[in-house]
């Protein structure tokens, strides 16, 4: 005789970046293990793959995981854990400067985690005479590789940019990345202005990040102080 199958709520969510509308079930006790066992290791790169494998498990939508954008996989992480298991998380604060040193215990509500982004930040680099270009936001593999560029490799990061074109656009002509070579798309980046490419550089430095505000009261001295928390290795790595 077969066994009862337990149907599972379905929730909808809005991607940060494309603004579309996808639906998930909460996770399972089979992906919570996935989870503790990454979270056992304690490597990073096991943790990433875990929270990936989760997703697409409980995404009802059909979507190729490894090619979102890696705030758009972050914020998911987040609602998809507060509807399986529970929109607070027990976490600890101290003060930034102060001699007091004393570890005071915080409540995260994760239904009050936001993305924020930059003023007039935008994925689309206007270049003038009518011209531009439209940036990827990138996934997890790319910004493993934006960390690891150092600020003198020049050769690097513009093969990296020239990896995060969708498209450059002149009028109404659309050139899709995927169609050109990479040698292509950096001899088109090495043909910008420094101005124009600052603006480039700028997509970069100020991506979306998930951030929490709150305050606390130190237990000890009793002085009451904000506390911010930003991305998502801050709430579960």
């Amino acid at each position: 005789m077969a066994l009862p199958k337990i149907d599972a709520p379905i929730h909808q969510l809005e991607l940060p970046t494309t603004g579309e509308t996808v639906r998930f079930r909460p996770f399972l006790v089979k992906e919570e293990k996935i989870l503790l066992m990454a979270a056992e290791s304690q490597e990073s790169s096991e943790m990433i793959d875990a929270i990936k494998q989760v997703i697409n498990n409980c995404m009802l939508d059909d979507r190729d995981v490894d090619q979102m954008a890696t705030i758009d996989l972050e914020y998911f992480f987040i609602q998809l854990r507060s509807k399986s298991v529970g929109d607070k998380i027990k976490a600890t604060a101290r003060h930034k400067n102060s001699e007091c040193k004393t570890e005071t215990p915080i409540m995260i509500n994760l239904d009050a985690v936001k993305v924020e982004t930059k003023e007039g930040h935008t994925n689309k680099i206007d270049l003038g005479n009518n011209i531009g270009i439209q940036l990827k936001y990138p996934d997890f593999k790319m910004i493993t590789k934006l960390e690891r560029i150092s600020s003198n490799d020049v050769e690097k990061f513009f093969e990296l940019v020239a990896d995060s074109i969708d498209n450059i656009w002149e009028g109404d002509q659309v050139y899709l990345a995927s169609e050109q070579t990479r040698q292509e798309l950096v001899e088109f980046l090495e043909s910008l202005s420094n101005e124009h490419f600052i603006k480039v550089q700028e997509f970069f430095t100020g991506l979306p990040t998930l951030v929490y505000r709150t305050k606390f009261k130190c237990k000890d001295c009793g002085e009451e102080e904000e506390v911010e928390i930003r991305g998502l290795s801050s709430f579960f790595m």
